[in-house]
């Protein structure tokens, strides 16, 4: 799978990624729920193959374990929908980045998640991940799967936010012997204020507001430039 940074594909790297399936499998390549690329027909020799270009592009880190914890899904029109609260694109290149400059955070589960949920256009309001994102009151609004609260923030300490809380979802989980692998499952154990209390965080109780409901994508969508 290929994993675009901040789920966004520019028309030369969709290029070179359709080249290297078409070269190193057979051609097919699904989108998947996750907004991931996933490339069919590959053999163990053309996977490697297939990994070095992806690598060499810059669109794949180089250390499985960094790549296997830099599961963020965004917003797809990030700066272009001029009806969004925010960037979303900006604020998971923001994560990512603190993610590839936190080691400790490579222990995360391989299906650990985090959602960028900007509304406008196209929301992400149906989809859930370990840890959620949104518009909040002033600011963003940062939430644990299976909860109901959330801690505001500035988007200049979003990724702080986001690395507070996972990081105690890892020390959590090490005192635990059912070993959650999940945060739904880690709220349902001790409660999610002892997350947030555990991340050294405050919280408030989320309004509607700040969980926008989905919209239908059908129709046009129009964008910053138009």
């Amino acid at each position: 799978r290929v994993e675009p940074s901040a789920g966004c594909v520019s028309a030369e790297a969709a290029r070179l990624i359709a080249d290297a399936a078409r070269r190193q499998g057979n051609g097919h390549i699904d989108l998947t729920s996750r907004a991931n690329l996933q490339v069919r027909g590959l053999s163990p020799r053309s996977a490697q193959a297939f990994a070095e270009t992806i690598i060499g592009a810059g669109l794949a880190s180089a250390n499985p374990s960094l790549e296997a914890a830099r599961n963020i899904m965004a917003s797809p029109l990030g700066p272009d929908d001029p009806s969004a609260a925010f960037d979303s694109h900006a604020v998971a290149r923001d994560i990512e980045a603190m993610l590839a400059g936190e080691p400790a955070l490579r222990a995360l589960p391989s299906k650990f998640g985090i959602l960028v949920d900007a509304g406008g256009a196209l929301p992400l309001a149906d989809n859930t991940a370990d840890i959620m994102v949104h518009a909040g009151e002033g600011g963003l609004a940062v939430h644990l799967d299976g909860g109901a609260r959330a801690a505001l923030c500035a988007p200049s300490s979003l990724a702080e936010t986001v690395k507070a809380l996972a990081l105690a979802f890892l020390r959590l989980l090490a005192e635990r012997s059912d070993k959650p692998r999940r945060m739904r499952a880690l709220v349902m154990a001790v409660g999610e204020e002892a997350i947030f209390a555990e991340a050294g965080l405050t919280t408030t109780q989320a309004s509607p507001g700040l969980t926008p409901e989905g919209k239908s994508s059908i129709g046009l969508i129009p964008l910053a430039d138009q």
